[in-house]
């Protein structure tokens, strides 16, 4: 996350709220408390974080109009424009990352940290794009 903040040069994303964009990107129209839920993390921090993201024009918010006690929360253009930037930025690091420790066979490490993921969380990752 240092290193990703040290490379972030998107005006007021940080490596915490960079992970709720990219989870919005992910799921295209959430609520915060779905995402408070889903990343396990206090959902007064999602919805802080969520106001820094709207007013730097990342996300925006929209009230459910078929139930009203619900605001959805998607990406603005300005939004997925960054979290590609961000993806490219982190395919990097990791690219670096695995050269320097020499990381020849790829698959066995993701299939190795596949089966880690499943332990921890009960379901295995998305199968890796060729």
């Amino acid at each position: 996350m240092t290193a990703l903040n040290h490379r972030l040069n998107l005006p007021g994303l940080t490596a915490s709220n960079v992970n709720l964009l990219l989870f919005v990107n992910e799921h295209q129209k959430v609520t915060a408390k779905t995402v408070a839920t889903q990343l396990a993390i206090n959902k007064g921090l999602v919805s802080r974080e969520f106001t820094i993201l709207t007013n730097n024009g990342y996300i925006k918010k929209s009230i459910n109009v078929n139930d009203r006690r619900n605001t959805w929360i998607v990406l603005t253009v300005k939004g997925q424009n960054a979290c590609h930037e961000i993806s490219q930025l982190l395919t990097s690091w990791w690219q670096e990352q695995l050269k320097k420790a020499n990381c020849q066979n790829q698959q066995v490490l993701y299939s190795e940290l596949n089966k880690l993921a499943s332990s921890i969380i009960g379901t295995s990752l998305k199968p890796q794009e060729k």
